[in-house]
């Protein structure tokens, strides 16, 4: 990999190798490794305070770049949320990686909505799921700083905002760490806690602005916008009317959430799984809640379920023979 830069920490996911600019970085970097393998088996149920301790012990002031191939993925060292990726045998949001690498021969635009500091976004424009436009929007300064880093020479278009279902409007932001920063102060990540201001925009005029056609060109938007998925829906009318396949995130606890019952039972849009590499169409809300109860209850994590209403996506999907009818 060449020589280390004196302030990164540089980790290939894909060898193991490790290069650090000096011991405490390294001993940095194992520990957070030793942690999140000593909690895999509970889920890794306080990962995150685990990863704040040590980086407070250790006081980190560098870069981790994180690489996989093509892939880099930069963030700051004594981040509690992204260094789980220095564990090479953990995959992050594994069931997007299945949607974009079943779906990376279509000529799709990819939408980051919530991008953070831009994981997919730049996974995506990297190459590793074939050559794709990236349309990427974080609400957070903090973040959106970070998305900008990654995203440096890349093919993408990056915007501060924040997804919601009127445009235009100058609204505050909650919280007390990035990876749950929202708009809605009722989000169980928001505390409360005002962190910043930003404009919103609707997804329908976003995709205007950027002058993409959803009648024409397909497009996949990754919609994981911290409890505001059901508005962010509400504002996407003319994008949900053509080629378009929505990720949504749904973070709630026990039951499917109110944007993936607005998007069955109001929208009409087809609903599906994705179990391991099966991809399970649920067709009734009693289908969403059998898949909700198989959740692991040690360490809630995000559901990424796919909604489509486009013939298009569906002569796709059907093409290869990978949805599969019924609850899974």
């Amino acid at each position: 990999m060449g020589n280390v830069d004196r302030e990164t920490i540089i980790f290939d996911r894909t060898s193991g190798a490790l290069e650090a600019p000096n011991l405490r970085s390294r001993v940095l970097v194992r520990a957070m490794q030793a942690a999140h393998k000593i909690l895999a088996p509970v889920g890794h149920i306080g990962i995150s305070r685990a990863h704040r301790l040590i980086s407070r012990l250790l006081r980190p002031d560098t870069v981790t770049a994180v690489r996989e191939g093509a892939f880099e993925f930069r963030f700051p060292s004594g981040d509690y949320y992204w260094n789980r990726l220095l564990d090479a045998s953990w995959s992050y949001e594994p069931e997007i990686d299945v949607i974009l690498k079943r779906f990376a021969r279509v000529p799709f635009v990819f939408v980051d909505l919530g991008a953070n500091f831009g994981f997919w976004s730049t996974r995506v424009a990297a190459g590793v799921y074939g050559p794709h436009k990236v349309i990427a929007v974080e609400a957070s300064s903090y973040c959106h700083d970070g998305l900008k880093e990654n995203m440096k020479g890349k093919d993408a278009s990056l915007h501060h905002r924040a997804i919601d279902d009127t445009s235009g409007k100058t609204i505050p932001l909650f919280g007390e760490r990035h990876a749950g920063f929202s708009i809605d102060e009722t989000w169980l990540g928001s505390s409360g806690k005002q962190v910043d201001e930003v404009v919103s925009i609707t997804i329908d005029d976003l995709l205007d602005e950027e002058k993409i056609d959803c009648a024409q060109q397909p497009v996949i938007v990754k919609l994981d916008v911290e409890g505001v998925e059901l508005r962010a829906l509400k504002g996407a009318s003319r994008t949900i009317a053509g080629n378009a396949i929505f990720i949504i995130e749904d973070a709630d606890r026990d039951a499917p959430s109110a944007a993936i019952r607005y998007a069955l039972d109001e929208l009409g849009m087809c609903i599906i799984h994705v179990d391991r590499d099966r991809f399970v169409e649920l067709s009734t809300l009693e289908d969403l809640q059998r898949v909700k109860a198989q959740q692991s209850r040690i360490q809630t994590t995000g559901l990424n379920l796919l909604a489509t209403k486009s013939p298009y996506w569906r002569d796709q999907m059907n093409a290869d023979r990978f949805i599969e009818q019924g609850s899974s």
